[in-house]
C-alpha cells in the first residue's frame, strides 16, 4: 500500500482518536504535538496527491524518506525553497500558465 493511499479523513480520524485518548493529565505540549502531527500529515497527503498529478511522485517519495529518517529540517528547507521558486515562476508568468494546454 502506498503512503499516498491514505485519505485526509482517515488521517484526521486517526490523529483525533489519539488526541481523544490522551489522559486528562496530559501536558498541553502533548496535545499541541498531536495537533501539529495532524496538520503536517494532512498537508503531506494533499501535497502527495498534488505531486502525483504533476508527475513528481519520485521526488516526493524521496523527501518523505528523508522525513521518515528524522531529518525534517532538511525536508522543510528544501521543500520551502522549491515551493517559493514555483510560486515566483507562476506569478512572473501567470499569463502563460493560465492559458491552458496548447493544442
Amino acid at each position: 500500500m502506498s503512503r499516498l493511499s491514505a485519505s485526509v479523513d482517515d488521517w484526521q480520524g486517526h490523529t483525533f482518536s489519539r488526541l481523544a485518548a490522551l489522559p486528562e493529565e496530559a501536558e498541553p505540549s502533548e496535545r499541541a504535538q498531536l495537533l501539529a502531527a495532524q496538520f503536517v500529515g494532512t498537508e503531506i497527503i494533499h501535497l502527495g496527491h498534488d505531486t502525483a498529478a504533476l508527475d513528481l511522485l519520485l521526488q516526493f517519495e524521496a523527501a518523505l524518506q528523508t522525513f521518515a529518517e528524522g531529518n525534517s529540517a532538511a525536508v522543510a528547507a528544501r521543500t520551502r525553497g522549491r515551493i517559493l521558486a514555483i510560486c515566483d515562476a507562476l506569478a512572473d508568468h501567470r499569463a502563460y500558465f493560465d492559458t491552458g494546454p496548447s493544442a
